[in-house]
């Protein structure tokens, strides 16, 4: 009888064992037995293994799934950060200036910034920066130096005051005075920290129709000068935010005219790549602005957007991209008011405080303001006596109130009393005879004037106004200095009673610029109007002599007085240069 066993392996290989009864066949059917169980021992770890294995296969998965989970909410909130906390709010309607602007962010975070302060009515701050770095440190960083530039650049308030025994002061900080406090507060902790940032810092200042900047290894921003048709780029020479302890910012002033362009951009525009790995550069950002400076800022800022797309080959940006442009309007400021205003109690004490005040008012304006700061210091001295004496008759307690507005040819100033009225009409000139109220300070007012306008008061507690209105010094019209040519040695004057560190390099420009006009080697310096020179005007007066022996010439120094002769003996300058006591003597020598 036939034995017929059918085994679940036997079926997984579609095979039936048969047996037969014999002996041999029932010791062959137990050694087959031996060996399934055998195998099945022998194959239980491997089972496990797998076990084990596919365990720690979807641990893994899930760890990978959280982490991936995790790094979608760090894009999420570096997203949130550079949103909220990065990019800037664009300033809207401000008159004088077409403000566009946009950041794109990439698919990584990063720490690019930019804002905006508008501290007054006639200034624009724009600051753009890049932290070194990738990832939400860098876009912490960039928020936290954003966070020290707003306290510095919009204080709470700004003061603009003068007291009886005080001084006029207005605390609206300069871009490198900003940037100096930023970095005494947080320049540590970013070495600390290993990180720094790049960044640009601009002000618009529509008064004066200039830019002053402070750029810290930032990328440098285009200047398009229509009325030139020529492009500029920007540039300093200050370290990075954060990357050297000891550092003192200096900024730099270029001016700008109606319908003048100013771009500033992050490098992920000049960085961009083609598929071919070339780069975007400079060159073809400064084409395109050139070539469609008549569109609008807004109408550009697409166009440079899509130029870098296009070049690009992609949909989306490698890397954040920053673009601001600004277009000069011909519209006025709003609220373009009084810039400054003080007021006083009628007490001649008060006089150097209100001339203090004039000072600090001409600081900003154009042209040669220490002309006109000199020239209206006199004429508000004189009104502040007149009303003083004649209007409060002397007597103390009674207010003056002097409000200053600066227009596009000059300033106009308004001095306001309560005192009494007086009829201009009935002033007589000055009489120098000395008997009596000779009229003098009036005259004095109306010669400095170049528009003289009086209000009396209509009522018994109203306001008598005086209105001066004073047009800018053209600072052209007086030289630094003037020359002649007296035997083929120019003669060189120099018209000022101070040569400082502020006229230093007009003064050096000028002269080596007359040396190659006028094909000229041999120099003489007449100093009888100097009394003031400080070690840039003696730098200026090196430069010049190495520049003349560079073209085998000389230079020689004529009509010196005390203070300066003792300047040069204090500096042991004497001995370089020969010095003579009339120019004519100094001409003289050439010929030697």
């Amino acid at each position: 009888m036939a034995l017929c066993v059918n085994w679940t392996e036997a079926q997984s290989s579609s095979k039936n064992v048969i047996f037969d009864n014999s002996t041999n066949k029932l010791i062959s059917f137990l050694d087959w037995i031996e060996n399934k169980a055998v195998t099945a021992v022998e194959e239980s770890p491997l089972r496990q293994s797998n076990q084990e294995m596919q365990d720690l296969i979807t641990a893994q998965h899930l760890r990978l799934a959280q982490v991936h989970e995790a790094l979608r909410e760090e894009l999420k909130i570096g997203a949130r950060i550079h949103e909220v906390l990065l990019k800037g709010r664009t300033p809207q309607a401000i008159g004088g200036y077409d403000i566009a602007a946009t950041t794109i962010p990439s698919r990584d975070i990063d720490g690019d910034f930019y804002d905006f302060y508008h501290p007054r009515d006639t200034l624009v701050d724009i600051v753009i920066g890049d932290v070194m770095g990738k990832g939400l440190p860098a876009a912490l960083i960039g928020t936290a130096i954003k966070t020290q530039l707003h306290r510095f650049a919009v204080p709470m308030s700004f003061s603009h005051s003068g007291g009886p025994y005080g001084f006029w002061k207005s605390d609206i900080p300069s871009p490198e005075e900003i940037l100096t406090k930023v970095h005494h507060e947080i320049c540590n902790q970013l070495i600390d920290l290993g990180y720094f940032t790049s960044l640009f810092y601009a002000r618009f200042d529509w008064q004066r129709r200039c830019l002053t900047y402070v750029d810290c290894g930032s990328t440098k921003p285009l200047h398009i000068q229509s009325s030139e048709d020529c492009s500029k780029w920007l540039e300093g020479k200050n370290f990075p935010l954060g990357m050297v302890d000891a550092t003192e910012y200096e900024s730099l002033t270029v001016p700008y005219k109606q319908g003048d362009l100013f771009i500033f951009y992050s490098d992920g525009i000049t960085e961009a790549r083609a598929p071919d790995d070339s780069l975007f550069g400079l060159d073809r950002l400064c084409h395109i602005v050139r070539d469609n400076k008549e569109k609008t800022p807004s109408e550009l800022l697409t166009m440079i957007k899509d130029s870098v797309l296009s070049f690009s080959g992609k949909q989306y940006f490698d890397d954040d991209l920053t673009l601001i442009i600004i277009k000069i309007t011909d519209e006025k400021p709003s609220s373009f008011a009084p810039e400054k205003t003080a007021t006083y109690t009628s007490d001649l004490c008060q006089l150097p405080v209100v001339r203090q005040f004039i000072e600090n008012v001409c600081l900003d304006v154009p042209g040669d303001a220490e002309q006109l700061c000199s020239q209206l210091q006199l004429a508000i001295n004189e009104v502040f006596c007149n009303i003083v004496k004649h209007g409060y008759e002397g007597r103390p307690g009674g207010d003056i109130v002097i409000e200053t507005r600066f227009l596009d040819e000059g300033i106009a100033i308004e001095i306001s009393d309560q005192g009494k009225a007086f009829n201009p009409s009935v002033m007589q000139g000055p009489r120098l005879a000395g008997d009596g109220e000779c009229g003098l300070g009036l005259y004095i007012i109306g010669t400095i004037a170049d528009r003289l306008t009086y209000i009396p008061k209509d009522t018994e507690k109203g306001w008598n106004r005086l209105r001066l209105f004073k047009r800018y010094c053209n600072a052209e019209k007086d030289m630094v200095c003037s020359h002649d040519m007296q035997n083929n040695v120019m003669v060189v004057t120099v018209n000022r009673e101070y040569l400082d560190a502020k006229e230093a390099p007009s003064f050096k420009n000028m002269v080596i610029e007359l040396i190659g006009n006028n094909d000229c080697s041999n120099i003489v310096l007449d100093l009888n109007k100097l009394q003031f020179i400080d070690s840039s005007g003696l730098g200026s007066f090196l430069s010049i002599l190495r520049f003349l022996h560079s073209r085998q010439g000389d230079l020689k120094i004529a009509n010196m007085t005390k203070p300066i002769r003792a300047t040069f003996e204090i500096v042991r300058m004497h001995k370089l240069f020969e010095i003579f006591n009339s120019t004519d003597e100094a001409v003289r020598s050439f010929d030697l």
